[in-house]
């Protein structure tokens, strides 16, 4: 048996599992259909009904699946009619359930031990006539069950699996990786696993595949694939270049020297307190570097946008540190229901208190200017002088370590309207050793950057 064989084998659903899948399915499926009737047909006279979508639906889903079922309502509806009846019948069909939100809001819970999404829809003829973002879905599931073979299904659940495993699978902002969709998509257009990866391998950022030569070219991220049954829109939309990179760098190493380790990657034992104290010390030794952390109350917010802004915060901090001298190695950021963290590995925890300023160059008619400005300003520790044609100036530097750098100028950076509030209302920045006794598995994730395979 191959390793892909293997490998299949170990990611797909048994004879029991499916039967318990498809159990689930049925009696889900009848519920909604009572459900409908009651507080749909009976009660508003609109006529809905329930349609399974997803990768169950296709039959690409993987040993331990999520249901996804919409409720289809006339596109008469009206949206209120839709989100209101939407969530009553996800709260009344559904266990552990809450309500989130894209376009418009939707619930998630359990049904017989699987997680559950209720999501409203309108019912459109065609998918360019979608009224809402999630319409198209159903003509997704269409094409994907019509399109792809029995084997082919199988090759886009290998797919799914190796993306899981390196890292950059999911569409949603905490991974901005590839849908499910875009898996099916790329094994019915190169038709196996390992054609994809080929493909993949010899990408460059704009790769453009668009199967009906139909589609909008007013796309610039780094994939784009034309959507069959909406030529108007890019799958791959939400995929980052990093993920897209890292993608291309995996399918390289897999096609050299596969391994099951890129499916199923070892998860790093977490760190005790004492354990990241000693990855410190050796960081410290072997790169001279040092961590620093931001710590900040987590607001309230659906998650693609707190992501969102998270990211950016991170980023924001990043230009912040740089700009003021200090190098960052790393960074890396983390949530848990409360708190969110971000994490900086930097070259250095102090810098010299003499910097130099550059002015222009001496033949620059803005000479005289930079010379009026420093040639007897208090802020200046010498003469200006001419190192390579360029007018410098040393000046003193306004934060020598980076803690009252971030402690100074850190609101004045752009964290997104929410963090912003979140961090006016307090923030904390700890030193390596607090994270160390704090967040000792976040700060082993920061210092210990190997691919998911290599781990």
């Amino acid at each position: 048996m191959s390793l892909e064989e293997q490998i299949l084998e170990r990611i797909s659903p048994d004879a029991e599992q499916q039967e318990r899948i498809d159990q689930a399915v049925m009696d889900l499926t009848r519920r909604a259909q009572e459900e409908i009737k009651r507080k749909c047909v009976e009660q508003s006279g609109i006529q809905a009904a329930p349609k399974m979508v997803g990768s169950i639906a296709k039959g690409t889903h993987l040993s331990k699946p999520d249901i996804d079922m919409f409720i289809m309502f006339p596109p008469s509806t009206s949206r209120e009619d839709l989100e209101r009846l939407g969530l009553a019948l996800g709260h009344c069909l559904l266990e552990d359930r809450v309500e989130k939100y894209a376009e418009h809001p939707y619930v998630m819970g359990h049904f017989q031990g699987f997680e559950v999404d209720i999501v409203p829809a309108f019912a459109v003829l065609e998918a360019s006539a979608k009224m809402s973002a999630v319409d198209r879905t159903p003509f997704h599931t269409q094409f994907i069950s019509e399109n792809l073979t029995a084997a082919q299904k199988d090759q886009a659940r290998l797919l799914k699996a190796f993306q899981k495993g390196v890292g950059v699978y999911g569409a949603h902002v905490e991974v901005e990786g590839f849908p499910g969709y875009l898996c099916e998509l790329l094994v019915h257009h190169y038709e196996t696993f390992g054609r994809v990866l080929e493909a993949a391998s010899q990408w460059a950022k704009g790769e453009r595949i668009d199967l009906t030569g139909k589609g909008s070219k007013g796309f610039s991220q780094p994939l784009t694939f034309i959507d069959p049954v909406d030529s108007n829109r890019n799958v791959a939309s939400a995929l980052s270049l990093q993920s897209f990179s890292l993608f291309i760098h995996a399918a390289r190493e897999y096609l050299a020297n596969p391994a099951e380790s890129f499916f199923f990657p070892k998860i790093p034992a977490p760190l005790s307190t004492m354990d990241a104290l000693l990855l410190l010390e050796e960081r410290d030794g072997t790169h001279g570097s040092h961590a620093i952390g931001i710590e900040l109350g987590r607001p309230e917010l659906v998650d693609d946008v707190l992501y969102s802004q998270v990211k950016k915060a991170l980023r924001s901090a990043v230009r912040l540190l740089d700009n003021s001298g200090f190098l960052v190695l790393n960074s890396d950021y983390w949530l848990n229901s409360s708190k969110i963290l971000l994490l900086f590995e930097l070259g250095s925890d102090r810098l010299p208190s003499t910097r130099l300023h550059s002015g222009p160059p001496v033949w620059n008619k803005e000479s005289s200017n930079f010379l009026q400005k420093w040639s007897d300003n208090e802020a200046a520790l010498s003469e200006p002088k001419i190192v390579d044609g360029i007018w410098m100036v040393e000046v003193k530097r306004d934060y020598v370590d980076p803690q009252s750098l971030l402690d100074n100028r850190l609101l004045e950076v752009t964290l997104g309207k929410n963090l912003l509030e979140s961090a006016q209302a307090g923030f904390e920045v700890l030193d390596g050793e607090t994270l160390a006794g704090l967040y000792p598995a976040s700060l082993g994730r920061l210092l210990n950057r190997r691919f998911p395979w290599k781990r």
